[in-house]
């Protein structure tokens, strides 16, 4: 797939530029070409690179929505399947929820948390951390939920 992205309209200096692309997949490569639009719509174009992503790391992405109600998507990396536990603590260090334990393969995967606690009582406004656990690291993060 093509992406376009424009970054700059009438820099005459060079400048650095940055470019993630989000929709990568492990495994496959993906070739790059810079182009640069003259002020006469002319094109200067980059030598193709190609890229591969060999695997995924250990991650932890940001819940999303974020601040949520009534719930939220937490999302982590594992770069091979392993036992993991993603838990849910209160801003004093108390475990309000257990949102998975155990196997979890590898790539992106995907937790909904429905502002819960372990007893299935809603839980109220406020901080939250969410906390992965892997043999690989601990990996934390701040959320927060508005009733």
């Amino acid at each position: 797939a093509s992406h376009e992205m424009p970054v700059a309209d009438g820099v005459l200096a060079p400048e650095t530029r940055r470019y993630v692309d989000g929709s990568v997949t492990a495994g496959r490569t993906y070739t790059y070409v810079v182009a640069a639009v003259k002020q006469d719509r002319s094109e200067i174009r980059s030598a193709p690179v190609k890229v591969t992503l060999n695997s995924y790391s250990l991650g932890l992405i940001q819940n999303y929505p974020n601040p949520f109600n009534p719930s939220t998507t937490i999302e982590f990396t594992l770069p091979r399947s392993s036992d993991v536990e993603l838990a849910v603590y209160d801003p004093l260090g108390k475990l309000v929820a257990t949102l998975t334990r155990g196997g979890q393969s590898e790539g992106i995967n995907h937790v909904t948390w429905d502002g819960r606690d372990a007893k299935g009582n809603p839980v109220g406004s406020g901080v939250y951390f969410y906390r992965l656990r892997t043999e690989g690291g601990v990996l934390t993060k701040k959320m927060v939920l508005l009733r």
